[in-house]
């Protein structure tokens, strides 16, 4: 029986490294997904953003309205994300079980507030990038472009 504990305290020491890079794996993809779907709304809304900044918006009102550009996105990706998580776990953990051990999946409610709110984050500084763009969008340019 100690034969056996020690065997699957070996495979968690040797599975840990696996789990945290692909936490930084995931929390790096969506950072680069974030920022290509930002950057995609960017190049079709620029003289949208242009126009309001023209109008008199600063950079509060402007980062409000590319943040509800992104709710969408937002919402979508979660509503994918966490069922697609769940069940990756679930398969990843029955790949690391074996015949003299077995695992069972386990998440709970403080782990997906984690992971939703690290994408969150992702999604605010990719936004805050977008704000610095648009800011610096040069406005007779982007409004002539629009005629």
């Amino acid at each position: 029986l100690e034969a056996q504990s020690a065997g699957g305290q070996e495979i968690l020491k040797g599975v840990t490294p696996t789990v945290i890079a692909m936490i930084v794996a995931a929390m790096l993809l969506t950072i680069v997904v974030a920022y290509c779907l930002g950057t995609l709304k960017l190049a079709e809304r620029r003289t949208e953003y242009a126009t309001l900044r023209a109008l008199g918006y600063g950079p509060k009102r402007l980062f409000g309205v590319i943040n509800a550009d992104t709710i969408p996105s937002l919402l979508l990706a979660l509503a994918a994300g966490f069922p697609a998580g769940v069940t990756f776990l679930s398969v990843f953990v029955a790949a690391v079980s074996t015949d003299v051990r077995s695992y069972q999946p386990q998440i709970g409610l403080p782990a997906l507030a984690a992971a939703g709110l690290m994408v969150i984050a992702a999604v605010l500084l990719v936004n805050l990038a977008l704000l610095r763009a648009v800011m610096r969008t040069n406005l007779p340019e982007a409004v002539k472009a629009r005629e």
